[in-house]
Order: structure tokens, then C-alpha cells, then sequence
């Protein structure tokens, strides 16, 4: 299934993601957002939704280095 998610989808499932998180589904949102960043491995909004989960878990270590990742990926936003 996830092959078949074009750039146009990305959005809706970020979207999705983001809702997850909000419910508190914290390891769905990781166990989504790792082949969703296969697929899309400049997506900086995908590495700050990983990175947010891993705050929530407390594993500021993780966290961070997602975040490093989307600064590199885009250092001028």
C-alpha cells in the first residue's frame, strides 16, 4: 500500500499522523512515520513528526536527531 502514496498524499498523511498524536497513539505515529520516510527521506515534516513523537516518549536523544535531520535537510526554514 504505501507504495502507492505520491507527494500529493503525503500531506493527508502527515495530517494523519498529527491526529494520531494529538489521540496520544504516540507508537503508531513511529511505526507509521519510518516507512512513510523511506519513501520520502526529504520530507522535513515527517523527521519533526518523529521528532515530536519521540518527545512525547521522552527519548529527547531520538528527538533531537530528527531534528538536526530536518534543519540539514532545510537549514534556511
Amino acid at each position: 500500500m504505501l507504495e502507492k502514496i505520491s507527494s500529493a498524499d503525503l500531506k493527508q498523511n502527515i495530517d494523519r499522523l498529527c491526529d494520531f498524536l494529538q489521540e496520544g497513539e504516540t507508537k503508531k505515529v513511529l511505526q507509521e512515520v519510518t516507512p512513510l520516510l523511506e519513501k520520502f527521506p526529504t520530507s522535513i515534516a515527517l523527521y519533526n513528526v518523529k521528532g515530536l513523537s519521540y518527545s512525547h516518549l521522552k527519548r529527547f536523544d531520538e528527538a533531537i536527531k530528527c531534528y538536526k535531520k530536518a534543519i540539514r535537510l532545510n537549514p534556511d526554514t
